[in-house]
C-alpha cells in the first residue's frame, strides 16, 4: 500500500473510531516500531547469521522459523502454558548466539518459552503503548460485536512491521489451538498465556489494576486470533 494511501486509512480509522464508539487516538504517538536493540544474535539458517540487533528482517526470521518448528509439535500438551528449563533454555539462547542452527533439536516448551522471551524484551511492545488506551476502551464497549470492530479498526493503526509480524503469529496460534483437544491450549488459554508478552502490562492511570489490565490484554489478543485468521480465510488484507 503506497504511503498515500496508508495516510488516508489512517484518518479515516481515526474519524471512525471517534464518531462511532468514542475512542480517540494521538495521531502524534502513533510512531512506535517494532524492534528489538538488545543483543539477539541467533541463526535461522546456516545463510543467516547476522544479529537479530543488526536488522530487524533476522528478528522475523527468528520468529517465522521458531513458529515453523513448533507447528511441527503442535500436539504438546501445554505449549505456551508450560515454562521450558531455566538452564535449557540459556544453553540454546548461547547456541543461537554463537549463529547454531540448532531450533529444529530444542524441545517444544523451551522453544515456545524462548518466543515468549523475545517478545517480552522488545524495547518497544509488539502492541503499543500508543494504542494502550485505545484498546482499552475498545474492551470496554457494551456488545461483542462492537468490541470485535473496534478493535479491527484500532489494529489498522499498527505499524506495518507490527501488524504483519503478529498476523503472522495469531495465524500461527490459531493453527496451535485447532489441535486443542490433544494440547489442552485453545484459543482462550493462550490468550491468557501471551497477552502479557505482547502488551506491557505496567500500572498507569488508566491501568492501575493488575488483574483488570490482564483481563483487557487477553481480551484484546483473543479477539485478534479471531480477526486475522478470518481475513486470512477471506483473502483480505485489511492493514
Amino acid at each position: 500500500m503506497k504511503t498515500v494511501d496508508k495516510n488516508v486509512l489512517r484518518v479515516v480509522v481515526l474519524r471512525r473510531l471517534r464518531s462511532v464508539y468514542g475512542i480517540h487516538v494521538k495521531k502524534k504517538r502513533l510512531s512506535e516500531r517494532f524492534e528489538s536493540r538488545k543483543t539477539w544474535e541467533t541463526s535461522a539458517s546456516p545463510r543467516s547469521r547476522r544479529s537479530l540487533r543488526t536488522h530487524i528482517t533476522d528478528q522475523v526470521i527468528f520468529l517465522v522459523d521458531s513458529c515453523k518448528h513448533l507447528l511441527n509439535h503442535a500436539g504438546s500438551e501445554g505449549l505456551f502454558r508450560k515454562s521450558g528449563s531455566v538452564v535449557r533454555l540459556k544453553a540454546l539462547r548461547a547456541r543461537l548466539d554463537k549463529g547454531e542452527d540448532c531450533l529444529s533439536t530444542a524441545l517444544p516448551c523451551d522453544l515456545a518459552s524462548l518466543v515468549k522471551q523475545f517478545f517480552y524484551e522488545l524495547p518497544c511492545p509488539a502492541l503499543p503503548a500508543a494504542l494502550l488506551q485505545a484498546f482499552t476502551s475498545a474492551q470496554r464497549l457494551p456488545t461483542e460485536e462492537e468490541r470485535s470492530s473496534a478493535t479491527q479498526l484500532v489494529s489498522c493503526l499498527l505499524p506495518e512491521i507490527n501488524s504483519s509480524t503478529l498476523r503472522f503469529f495469531f495465524i500461527f496460534l490459531k493453527n496451535v489451538s485447532l489441535r486443542a483437544s490433544v494440547n489442552k491450549m485453545d484459543s482462550y488459554n493462550l490468550s491468557v498465556v501471551l497477552a502479557p508478552n505482547l502488551f506491557r502490562l505496567h500500572s498507569t492511570p488508566e491501568w492501575n489494576d493488575a488483574c483488570h489490565r490482564l483481563y483487557i490484554a487477553w481480551k484484546t489478543v483473543f479477539i485478534f486470533q479471531k480477526v486475522w485468521f478470518l481475513t486470512l480465510l477471506l483473502g483480505m488484507n485489511l492493514l
